[in-house]
């Protein structure tokens, strides 16, 4: 079977958890407008016939204050336990300082896949596509990049192909029908 781990990093209400329920199909992730509604690692399984993929979603990684920092420094933990990683990107996002950071840290993650997911796509002007495409070109250029809508479930298909083209060979961590490690309640 063909399994991956991979780390789900973004910066906060980019679609990190909207991304994981809809793959999953089901409300796994608390999705809010608020920022940092996720504040803590969750881990979403996914199993089909092409083989598994674990999802770790991760808090968003935000410099705004002590806690936020906080959150962060546990989201960017997740990297040394993935085998790749999805960042997801806002299309409407404006990139600064902690965009930078972030794709700073991406670089040093020695060899992972790097699949740099621009979200929100449905809804977006294609320039501001464009700038986003041109950022990530110019700060991860080993990243594969893909347009998506979280939301509305498109480009999801096409983010689960490239997937399953870096997965490994070997046992499956979870059993075919968990979709997650936390109580159901």
């Amino acid at each position: 079977m063909r399994c991956l781990n991979v780390s789900i990093v973004g910066r906060p209400s980019s679609g990190k958890s909207t991304f994981l329920n809809t793959v999953l199909g089901a409300n796994l992730s608390i999705v809010a407008s608020t920022p940092q509604t996720t504040q803590r690692l969750i881990r979403g399984i996914y199993t089909e016939d092409r083989g598994q993929i674990v999802f770790l979603d991760t808090p968003g990684v935000s410099n705004f204050d002590k806690r936020a920092k906080e959150i962060s420094r546990t989201a960017l933990k997740t990297l040394r336990d993935s085998e790749a990683i999805l960042y997801i990107i806002d299309a409407y996002d404006k990139e600064g300082i902690e965009a930078d950071r972030l794709t700073s840290i991406l670089n040093d993650t020695k060899g992972k896949p790097i699949f740099a997911l621009i979200n929100k796509c449905d809804t977006a002007p294609k320039d501001k596509i464009n700038e986003r495409r041109a950022y990530i070109s110019a700060n991860l250029p080993n990243a594969h990049i893909l347009e998506m809508s979280a939301l509305k479930d498109e480009g999801i298909d096409e983010v689960l192909i490239e997937l399953f083209k870096v997965a490994i060979e070997r046992d499956a961590a979870f059993d075919d029908f968990v979709w997650t490690d936390e109580s159901l309640e």
